[in-house]
């Protein structure tokens, strides 16, 4: 009788009025879940507790029942919840997992598979991790998924309210800078993005652009880079210095480029032409484009553009161009071949070419250009036309000296020259002419 009477009372709790939902809070509670637990019948009625009592994650009966209530699961989602407490499956002793999805659990490794939720293999159903993102799919998921990490581009919102709902929340109308750069370019702040932006390289010089997001992050890199702006020896990406004139190319380039290093004199540099795939190039057609200046196209400038009478190639040029009280006007020729064109066969090829002529070779001298001074000229030495010594002080002369101290009168010779010359210091008595015709590859002589 105690018992019919204890049944009585225990079946009397299904018929207590129901919420909304349809489940009596009361009866839930008393055998799973906690009466106490704030929010709906629901989330009262889920472990913990379970029906042993344990509150604890590693027993079967607890585990993760709280991180799914938490993030918005139904009990239906996994368990075919009774409509009364002694209806058919329930309370039977066997705890009934039912997915409304399909899939399977596992008991004996405590997972679950291929279900709506998880795919191919949950996590550990007693181990339980808020941020296992991981767990029921891929960071990213393999291909055909593109294969970038940062989920919350694509799927929004990414929390408890709207994931794992059964549906895929995807957006992919979004722009190039939603997923790499710190702007409204798309390019990222790495490697060297951008300084070549700044410079004017367009995404499409290195990169497929694509038409959509679609089929563009896969995971990898894809680089078109065909060398034309680096040539032969790019540098590191990740480099961090400011590439110099020599990064793409030689300053100058080697042969057959003409070996000029002041590139300005047939490339005028301009940072939105540059690297542009054409080579800029306008070779001056005048002799002054590369060095001297408008007066005469003797140095200075030299080839470098320096001034400087120290620099070889500035040196004494003007003192043999321009006339003085001493001496005539030195030709070029008479030190160089002048070229018909600029760019003729051994002009412009990095070597100073000094080939002596006229009055330097007179009376069969043999003059040579070493070590920065000019000698056995027959300017510089009276000796090749009184064949013996004439007395000259300086008849090697240091090309970049141009103190006055290298043209004096016995510069070149005694005065007077030794016997037998006449020990005679009025030279204009016999030789008249100094100045116009003066080293002119003759002895001016009046008896």
């Amino acid at each position: 009788m105690r018992r019919a009477l204890l049944g009585s009372l225990l079946l009397g709790a299904c018929l207590v009025p129901r919420e909304p939902n349809g489940r009596p809070d009361e009866t839930c509670t008393s055998c799973h879940g906690d009466a106490t637990r704030a929010g709906d019948a629901v989330s009262r009625s889920a472990p913990p507790k379970d029906i042993r009592g344990n509150t604890g994650v590693e027993f079967p009966g607890v585990g993760a029942h709280a991180l799914h209530l938490a993030s918005g699961v139904q009990c239906s989602g996994c368990h075919l919840v009774p409509a009364t407490l002694g209806a058919p499956g329930h309370n039977d002793g066997v705890t009934q997992v039912v997915f409304d999805g399909g899939g399977a659990w596992d008991l004996g490794s405590r997972t679950c598979s291929n279900t709506a939720c998880h795919r191919a293999e949950s996590g550990v159903w007693t181990r339980p991790r808020a941020d296992a993102c991981g767990t029921c799919h891929g960071l990213p998921p393999p291909a055909p998924h593109p294969q970038a990490t940062a989920c919350g581009t694509c799927h929004l919102p990414v929390d408890g309210g709207a994931h794992v709902n059964g549906v895929v929340d995807l957006q992919v109308a979004v722009s190039c800078g939603a997923c790499h750069g710190v702007d409204a370019t798309g390019a990222p702040d790495s490697g060297a993005h951008a300084t070549h932006l700044a410079a004017g390289v367009a995404c499409a010089t290195c990169h497929d652009v694509p038409a959509s997001i679609a089929s563009h992050p896969n995971g990898q890199l894809e680089v078109r880079c065909g060398g034309a702006c680096h040539f032969g020896a790019p540098p590191p990406w990740t480099s961090t210095q400011d590439l110099t004139c020599s990064g793409c190319h030689g300053a100058p380039p080697p042969a057959p480029h003409p070996q000029a290093p002041q590139c300005s004199m047939c490339h005028a540099f301009s940072p939105a032409t540059h690297v542009n795939g054409a080579v800029d190039v306008a070779v001056p057609a005048s002799c002054d484009g590369c060095h001297g200046s408008a007066a005469n196209p003797a140095p200075p400038r030299d080839l470098d553009g320096g001034v400087e009478t120290s620099r070889p190639g500035v040196g004494a040029h003007q003192v043999h161009l321009v006339p003085n009280p001493r001496t005539r006007t030195v030709e070029c020729s008479e030190c160089h071949v002048v070229p018909a064109a600029v760019l003729a066969a051994g002009h412009v090829d990095g070597v100073t070419q000094v080939r002596f002529s006229g009055v330097a070779v007179a009376n069969l001298a043999m003059p040579r250009y070493t070590g920065g001074t000019c000698a056995g000229t027959a300017c510089h030495d009276v000796a090749h036309f009184t064949v013996q010594p004439g007395g000259g002080t300086t008849t090697a002369p240091e090309w970049t000296r141009v103190d006055g101290g290298q043209v004096t009168c016995t510069s070149c010779h005694g005065q007077p020259p030794p016997p037998p010359h006449p020990v005679r210091t009025d030279c204009g008595a016999c030789h008249p002419g100094v100045g116009a015709t003066h080293v002119n590859g003759r002895v001016d002589f009046v008896p």
